[in-house]
């Protein structure tokens, strides 16, 4: 079973504001499925280098932290890394070209992060078979990604 992670970057003034979106992904995929997913909140445990002790990293990314996310990317080469929260809804076009290889969500991530990790943990990772994903099967929605 692939181990997944779900990390809020916090914000840039580093208030302590409860994660509620990660913590409603968690809650929904743990409930609807045997998935167990973690949770990190940077403003309380920053080790970044957690990333590299699971497959999946799902992070809330919103103004203010892009120079956080930046240094998880270069660290997590081999994870699969899916973006959410403002900036990807709103930039994923910019995004996608900054950042190869990640996957955006748009909009509520709760059922369309559960598919992510039901697709991925069934099938081998591969750009060709991630395209096929998006552009023919309609059982993920909401996500957009750039290939090579």
């Amino acid at each position: 079973m692939l181990k997944t992670l779900l990390i809020d970057l916090g914000d840039s003034r580093r208030e302590n504001n409860e994660p509620i979106g990660m913590e409603c992904i968690a809650s929904y995929v743990e409930s609807n499925s045997e998935y167990n997913v973690d949770l990190q909140w940077l403003n309380i445990d920053d080790n970044i280098h957690n990333v590299l002790n699971y497959d999946i990293v799902g992070i809330s990314l919103n103004i203010g932290n892009l120079d956080i996310f930046d240094r998880i990317y270069k660290i997590a080469t081999k994870q699969i890394i899916i973006v959410g929260g403002n900036i990807p809804t709103f930039a994923y076009g910019e995004l996608l070209q900054h950042y190869s290889g990640i996957i955006c969500s748009l909009g509520e991530g709760e059922e369309t992060f559960l598919k992510l990790i039901e697709f991925l943990e069934n099938n081998t990772i591969s750009s060709e078979l991630i395209s096929k994903c998006f552009k023919r099967w309609r059982h993920v929605q909401n996500c957009i990604f750039m290939l090579n």
